[in-house]
């Protein structure tokens, strides 16, 4: 979407938009990923910024949240199979659900970490404390195979 202005001035853009000038920069610096220095800029000056006052520029990133349909069903499915005590079908369907999203996003994700938090507390709750346990620890062991390999190709680069 882009919108122009016919005024050259900030200043009579603001008088006429009726827009305050510190809420047009925090706005500017919002989109644009600028980082000033936080003090009270004088904007009656012609030049109201100097050099030092640029803190850093930070890359704009935009991303959808994507969301897997059958998988993310398949969770609320089990959810919904917990309440009702049907805990056997609930398996099924969180290991059918983390199969899914390990095929979307790898093995290493929060969806899969949620569906093995809900495993692993479903083992506890059926007393079975071993494979409590092991669900529990799971989306740590991936974490750590990762940083091994990251180790192993520093040491051999």
């Amino acid at each position: 979407m882009s919108i122009s202005f016919s005024s050259n001035s900030v200043t009579l853009m603001c008088t006429t938009c009726g827009v305050c000038k510190v809420s047009l920069l925090r706005e500017f610096c919002n989109k644009t990923g600028v980082q000033i220095t936080l003090k009270d800029y004088k904007f009656s000056l012609t030049a109201p910024f100097n050099e030092g006052d640029l803190a850093c520029i930070v890359p704009v990133v935009k991303h959808t949240d994507f969301k897997p349909l059958e998988a993310s069903g398949l969770y609320e499915l089990a959810q919904v199979q917990l309440q009702s005590g049907n805990i056997e079908v609930a398996l099924d369907y969180l290991s059918e659900a983390v199969q899914l999203f390990a095929q979307v996003f790898g093995p290493l994700h929060v969806n899969i970490a949620n569906c093995y938090k809900v495993i692993a507390r479903i083992h506890h709750a059926l007393g079975d404390s071993k494979l409590s346990i092991h669900f529990h620890l799971i989306p740590g062991s991936y974490q750590l195979i990762i940083e091994a390999e990251f180790d192993l190709a520093v040491l051999a680069a």
